[in-house]
């Protein structure tokens, strides 16, 4: 499995990297392969889950770090840079990623080394954005850094969580070996709002023959969404491939 690589010589940045890895590093080495889990919890289901997660745990470590690097008291310290909001986000992101496979999967023993690969994908590019935003606080002053602004953007980072779920759910869990076009809150207008979900009929799983369906639940929708529940109803996957025409379907 790979690993971010972060540099930093903060305790409390290690602590939670160390504390992550040895989540990993229990179930390294004996995840099982791609195989259908039926008896998993459903994408919404899951979903509901993860983000009673997000509330509890990864709100309150956004929260804290964005309040210690804005105290005026942390000026000129790492504690007040941009580099160790930076690091800890990133730590933040990997325990959701996997907090969320183990709630899809319905247990941290039966995530699979594939579903740890994607995971560490998503958090190698979210932390280039993360970079990037780094650049942009650098070069603004201080005094013009709004803690509830920020907090309100690194919130919007544990969406990507709602696609690797549903991607879990849709893929790994059904035992599929094809990638579906787009995820909720994936390229959407409604970003982390997005109460979309994928239904995926097995017609002849030997063949690669299912009929996946866009679900949009009670709410109001983005158009994208709204075009996708036209576009999938269902979108027709034979022998593993499918055509469809994406404009309109995702964010531009």
């Amino acid at each position: 499995m790979s690993e971010t690589t972060i540099e930093s010589g903060d305790a409390a940045v290690k602590g939670v990297l160390d504390k992550i890895r040895q989540l990993a590093s229990r179930v390294f080495g004996r995840q099982p392969s791609r195989q259908a889990r039926p008896d998993a919890p459903t994408g919404p289901e899951a979903w509901q889950k993860t983000s009673a997660y997000i509330q509890r745990s990864f709100r309150p470590g956004v929260e804290k770090i964005v309040g210690e690097m804005t105290d005026p008291a942390n000026k000129g310290t790492f504690e007040g840079s941009p580099a160790r909001f930076v690091d800890v986000m990133t730590g933040l992101l990997k325990n959701l990623y996997l907090t969320t496979l183990a709630i899809g999967a319905g247990g941290m023993d039966r995530v699979t080394r594939e579903e740890i690969r994607r995971a560490d994908r998503m958090v190698a590019e979210q932390r280039r954005y993360l970079i990037r935003w780094q650049t942009q606080l650098e070069r603004t002053p201080r005094e013009r850094w709004s803690a509830g602004q920020i907090i309100t953007r690194a919130m919007m980072y544990a969406e990507s969580a709602k696609a690797l779920l549903s991607w879990q759910a849709t893929s790994v869990n059904v035992g599929v070996s094809f990638e579906l076009p787009f995820q909720p809150a994936d390229r959407t207008d409604c970003y982390n709002n997005c109460k979309c979900h994928w239904e995926v009929k097995v017609i002849d799983a030997e063949k690669g023959d299912y009929d996946c369906y866009w679900r949009m639940a009670p709410a109001e929708h983005c158009e994208i969404c709204i075009n996708r529940a036209k576009a999938c109803n269902p979108l027709q996957i034979r022998g593993g491939t499918y055509t469809l025409d994406m404009r309109g379907l995702i964010r531009k």
